[in-house]
């Protein structure tokens, strides 16, 4: 079964995000146009990671189900080979092969659909959340824009789907006290935790 955490949600997060979020406020000494690696932020987030860990416990069980399965088919392909041809068991274990190799066919297709699904959802809101917190963010310090950092490598299968990757590019080049996404990993943390403290103390 593949990874559901693997490349998808660069592309995703490329697909919803826009080339700039615009913040107004008039305080702080940060800069007025900032920039942000909107991937390291959403993944270094605590709201994220705890919705990830779930996944990954569920993909554990999962994995020990594909492993069955394949146990399953290991065994009765043992089976067949230890029957002489002619053998009136033969039939009867290779349909059985057959039934189990596309039971587990049919369990892997349907719960990678679901983890996408689900992954698609979580990663959109987790989406909308940055942008909230980001906005409160930027008011506090003054800062007016901020944009995405360019991904170090836009390496691609294919010319097209490279170009594609370069042309979705924004801030090319920035000094480094411009990049606030340390910055806003630490205060988005720090509001989950208030959060999910508040709602713990009710």
């Amino acid at each position: 079964m593949e990874d559901p955490f693997g490349s998808t949600m660069p592309r995703l997060l490329l697909a919803l995000l826009v080339s700039s979020l615009l913040c107004a406020g008039d305080s702080g000494d940060a800069p007025k146009v900032a920039v942000i690696r909107l991937v390291d932020a959403i993944n270094a987030s605590k709201s994220y990671q705890g919705r990830i860990e779930v996944f990954k416990q569920e993909k554990a069980g999962i994995d020990a189900k594909v492993k069955e399965f394949d146990e399953q088919i290991q065994k009765l392909n043992t089976s067949l080979e230890a029957l002489p041809a002619g053998n009136e068991k033969l039939g009867q274990i290779q349909e059985e092969q057959e039934a189990t190799k596309a039971r587990r066919e049919a369990f892997v297709r349907r719960v990678t659909a679901d983890f996408e699904r689900r992954q698609i959802t979580i990663i959109r809101e987790q989406y909308q959340v940055a942008r909230v917190l980001l906005a409160e963010f930027c008011k506090a310090r003054g800062i007016k824009i901020v944009v995405q950092a360019a991904s170090d490598d836009v390496g691609a299968r294919d010319i097209m789907l490279m170009n594609l990757r370069v042309e979705m590019q924004t801030a090319l080049y920035w000094d480094a006290d411009q990049d606030i996404t340390d910055a806003y990993v630490g205060f988005a943390n720090q509001k989950f935790a208030e959060k999910t403290g508040a709602s713990e103390g009710k």
